[in-house]
């Protein structure tokens, strides 16, 4: 039904308006002449140019820089040449040649493996160690000695931490210029936004999530806001008497604008009530993240003088917001009315219908306001190459910048924890030493867990790869090995829990144990023994640490025995309970490019869940909680003839695949966390290893980002 006559025609005179937008507009200007009329010297130009010549950014000092600081040196470096780190690429220095040779005819490995890199008369050792196999998983190459790369020449900040780049091919010795201002930031620092230059500690019982809630007001309806306010009717932005900010009309299905120059009683704020929508059928409103929001709708009857006239209903979410209203009954004519009721939206979107019983809905305005998120079910992860190096072939990141880039994505995303594969070979090269602080490689890893906990991200290290002195002698080529004896891991272990006691929220002792590719022998035996010893050193050094159990992938490790269940079997027949706080489990599916919800047929599918919970419950662990530290599907064209485990699909089916994964999960209160393979594209020339990824290899969002934004 048409509305009257009356509400269809009547303009809304100017001068009002005008008016209130002259008075702001001035009172604007007042408050901020002092500022614009300062000397241009004193809003940042001598500032950051000092900054940028002398590292002067508030992070040196340990204090908070300002964003107009930020920006300001950020500006004049650009000024200066190309902003990025420099790549020492661990042998040769800018601007003094490097000279690399190969050393796999005397060792007698796979090519590309040994080598030596010589500056000058100086010259050390490297091993490079590719993967080799068909799981999307591996570590940073280290040098053989775990010492750090040369410092560059001419550095104008003393000491400046060595950058993280092992020793490289030939074609890989590319420098690039240094800003000045990035030499004065510590990679700890960068790494944290240039923000906190120490390793924030992880408060007891914290959410990750909760550390990192926004509070903002927004003028528009978009994701990243907390709150949504929405001028229905209203063509533009505008700002309410009482200076809360109104977007302009967005999110109706159906219906028509109204307008009005009477005045409206119990409010302020006329112009927000005089314009209406009416007669539409749903409004859809994006908001922030999963939580409960309070939703209120503004309404005035203009229309009509008697009650009876418009009764209408609104659901949100499928739930009753209000019943039969009949404004002008409540409140009258002309006169400001609101409604509000709280409502859970798990799905980023705030659905709301409208019915009417007599004439038609309407609507002034709708505010939509978080009051508290609501944590998914199970938590999102995700896999986090932040010791990769881009000057492996192998590596994920060749820049500091990226990292941070990165872990700014994941929050977006609503990643809680992160998961950092970290090489004992890189911590520990010698055995008669501990990890050394200044070691190159410590550094890298005190940055990448200070980057994660300034973003209010939790932390999953995965501690695997031999160093040398501990491998068996038949394997001494190769990191991919557990240790001789077992008990040799116990002092790194150990160090690594006191280290990051609080700011590591887990460990998880190395990965796909039941893989050749990562211990050459699968001895399920063996892999306990070292679990043991790894479990009671972090214990002492901080009892409050999570061990893992590392995640086992879909292999049996006898013929004809069931994939997966054979490992675990084992594991506990050789006294594996008490030795962990956490099942580990790689869900990726029977073949790989599987839907989900592909069927349990007794080889390793997402629905064969049920069989590990029954088999930890047999063994008295059915309370444990499991973290699904590895899954996801990779995006490529299938070749003719590909093997199963290399299949690969759309991005739209990662993305659909991903999301109804978690969803399964949640199925079963066991599996607390999943970790989504991987953060990033990575670059190994392998189409099935390089389709992994949130995010594409120039950190564009796939669907895969947007759908995890939506579940937040």
């Amino acid at each position: 039904m048409p509305q009257p006559t009356s509400m269809r025609t009547e303009v809304t005179p100017l001068a009002r308006r005008v008016s209130r937008a002259l008075a702001r507009w001035a009172s604007v200007q007042s408050a901020q002449r002092p500022w614009n009329c300062a000397p241009r010297a004193t809003r940042g130009g001598a500032a950051a140019a000092a900054a940028a010549e002398g590292g002067a950014l508030a992070v040196a000092a340990g204090t908070r820089p300002t964003t107009s600081s930020r920006a300001s040196a950020r500006s004049t470096a650009r000024g200066r040449g190309r902003v990025g780190l420099t790549s020492l690429q661990g042998c040769g220095q800018q601007g003094v040649p490097a000279t690399v040779g190969s050393r796999d005819g005397a060792h007698g490995t796979e090519p590309g493996r040994h080598g030596w890199c010589q500056t000058g008369t100086a010259r050390r050792e490297f091993t490079r160690t590719a993967y080799r196999g068909g799981r999307p998983h591996g570590s940073m190459p280290v040098p053989r000695d775990g010492g750090a790369p040369p410092a560059a020449p001419g550095a104008r900040q003393a000491p400046r931490p060595p950058l993280p780049h092992p020793p490289p091919r030939e074609a890989d010795l590319v420098h690039r210029p240094v800003s000045r201002t990035l030499r004065a930031l510590t990679g700890a620092a960068l790494l944290a936004g240039a923000l906190v230059p120490a390793l924030p500690p992880l408060a007891a019982g914290a959410s990750a999530t909760a550390t990192t809630a926004a509070t903002a007001t927004t003028t528009t309806t978009t994701t990243t806001a907390t709150t949504v306010r929405i001028d229905a009717g209203g063509s533009s932005s505008t700002a309410g008497a009482d200076a809360r900010a109104w977007s302009a009309d967005a999110g109706a299905t159906g219906g028509a604008v109204a307008r009005t120059s009477a005045a409206i009683a119990g409010t302020t704020d006329d112009a927000l009530y005089q314009s209406v929508r009416w007669g539409m059928q749903r409004y859809a409103v994006p908001v922030a993240r999963r939580g409960v929001y309070r939703v209120t709708l503004h309404v005035a009857e203009t229309a009509f003088r008697s009650a009876g006239k418009r009764v209408f209903s609104v659901t949100g979410e499928g739930a009753p917001v209000v019943t039969d209203l009949d404004v002008y009954r409540v409140a009258g004519a002309n006169t400001a009315h609101t409604v509000s009721k709280d409502l859970q939206v798990l799905d980023g979107v705030l659905d709301l219908g409208f019915t009417a019983r007599v004439d038609n809905a309407m609507l002034a305005a709708l505010e939509v306001e978080l009051l508290r998120p609501v944590e998914p079910p199970v938590g999102v992860g995700s896999q986090f190459h932040c010791m990769w190096s881009g000057a492996s072939g192998y590596g994920t990141y060749a820049f500091d910048a990226q990292r941070a880039a990165v872990l700014d994505k994941l929050v977006e995303a609503g990643v809680r924890t992160v998961r950092i594969d970290v090489g004992w070979d890189g911590l520990q090269p010698t055995a008669t030493a501990l990890p050394d602080p200044a070691n190159w490689y410590v550094k890298l890893l005190d940055g990448c867990v200070a980057g994660a906990r300034a973003r209010g991200l939790e932390v999953l290290l995965t501690l695997d790869r031999s160093p040398a002195w501990a491998r068996p002698t038949a394997y001494a080529s190769t990191a991919r090995v557990l240790p001789a004896d077992p008990a040799r891991i116990r002092p790194v272990a150990g160090w690594l829990a006191a280290r990051y006691a609080t700011s590591v929220s887990a460990i998880e002792v190395w990965n796909e144990p039941n893989l050749k590719d990562f211990v050459q022998v699968v001895d399920p035996a063996k892999y306990v023994a070292v679990l043991k010893a790894a479990h009671g050193a972090i214990k002492a050094a901080a009892p409050g640490m999570q061990v893992v159990f590392s995640g086992a992938d879909r292999v049996a490790v006898r013929p004809g025995a069931a994939p997966v269940d054979d490992f675990y079997s084992l594991a506990y027949a050789a006294g594996a309970k008490g030795a962990f706080d956490v099942m580990g489990v790689h869900t990726y599916q029977g073949a790989s490019n599987e839907a989900p919800d592909a069927p349990d047929i007794g080889t390793w599918r997402i629905l064969h869940m049920p069989a590990l919970l029954d088999l930890m419950r047999a063994n008295g662990d059915g309370a444990k909680p499991v973290w699904v530290t590895e899954f996801g599907w990779s995006v490529h064209p299938n070749a003719a003839g590909a093997p199963s485990w290399a299949l690969g699909v759309t991005e739209q089916q990662q993305a659909d695949y991903t999301v109804r994964a978690f969803d399964i999960f949640a199925r079963w209160p066991q599996v607390q966390r999943a970790f989504v393979y991987a953060e990033r594209q990575k670059q190994t020339g392998d189409a099935h290893q390089d389709g992994y990824g949130i995010l594409r290899r120039d950190l564009t969002p796939r669907p895969l980002f947007t759908a995890l934004v939506a579940r937040r």
